[in-house]
C-alpha cells in the first residue's frame, strides 16, 4: 500500500462506536469535550470485542485494574477538564488519536487499535499514565500492541476469502452488514495479503459475500 496524506485517511466504523461511547462517558462525566481518556475507557468498556490492542492488554492487565487507574486520575482534586467554550455547542472530540499510527504504517482508515498506539506513546496522556502507575512497561505494551495488530490471525475452516485485490473498506463492510440475516453473526478479517469473512448461522458465507459484492458493481467470487 502506497503513502497516505492526512486527508486521505478514513475513520473506521468500529471506531464512530468507541467515539459515541467515550461522547457518553465524557457527558456523563461533566466534559464537554471528548479527551484521550474518556475515548480509552470507551475502548476498554467495548474495545476488547474488535480491539487486538484492548486485547494483548488484558494479557498484562486486568482491564478492570486498568479503568480504576483511569477512574483514580479522573477523581483526584489536582484533575481539571479544559475550560468550557462559554456557549452550548455539540461534543467534540479533542484530537483524532490514531492518525499518526495509521500514517506511519500506511494504512488508509484509522482503527481503534491505531488509537490505541497513538494514546500509549504520548506518555503525558491520562491512559498512559494510568497503565504506568500500575507498574507496566509502556515500551512493552507499545510493541506488544503492534505485535497484535500486525499478527495474522488463522482463518478458519468456513472462512471465505475475498477475491484476489479486494480490501474490506468501509463500503463493503457496510454492505456486508446489511446483507447478512438478522440473527446471524458476521466476522471479518481485513488484514494480510488475504482478507476473510465468515458467518455463522445456516447460511452460505460465499454467497453473502458476492451479493455484497455484486450490490457495489465489484468482481464476485468464481
Amino acid at each position: 500500500m502506497g503513502s497516505v496524506s492526512g486527508d486521505a485517511l478514513q475513520l473506521s466504523r468500529f471506531y464512530h462506536e468507541i467515539r459515541g461511547r467515550a461522547a457518553e462517558i465524557a457527558a456523563g462525566r461533566g466534559s464537554w469535550i471528548i479527551l484521550a481518556e474518556h475515548f480509552f475507557l470507551g475502548m476498554l468498556h467495548d474495545g476488547g470485542l474488535q480491539s487486538k490492542c484492548v486485547k494483548a492488554l488484558s494479557r498484562s492487565v486486568d482491564l478492570g485494574e486498568a479503568e480504576s487507574a483511569v477512574l483514580a486520575i479522573l477523581d483526584d482534586p489536582g484533575y481539571a477538564l479544559p475550560p468550557g467554550p462559554g456557549r452550548p455547542m455539540p461534543m467534540i472530540q479533542s484530537a483524532i488519536w490514531g492518525m499518526r499510527a495509521a500514517a506511519r504504517m500506511d494504512h488508509t482508515v484509522i482503527s481503534v487499535d491505531h488509537a490505541f498506539l497513538d494514546l500509549i506513546r504520548e506518555r503525558d496522556t491520562v491512559p498512559a499514565r494510568a497503565l504506568a502507575s500500575l507498574g507496566l512497561d509502556l515500551d512493552a505494551v507499545d510493541a506488544a500492541a503492534a505485535e497484535a495488530m500486525t499478527a495474522p490471525a488463522p482463518a478458519p475452516d468456513d472462512a471465505v476469502f475475498l477475491p484476489d485485490g479486494q480490501e474490506f473498506d468501509d463500503l463493503l463492510q457496510r454492505t456486508l452488514r446489511d446483507a447478512v440475516p438478522r440473527g446471524a453473526g458476521l466476522s471479518m478479517y481485513p488484514h494480510g495479503d488475504r482478507p476473510w469473512l465468515t458467518v455463522t448461522g445456516p447460511y452460505d458465507t460465499a454467497e453473502i459475500l458476492n451479493t455484497a459484492l455484486a450490490a457495489l458493481g465489484r468482481p464476485t467470487l468464481s
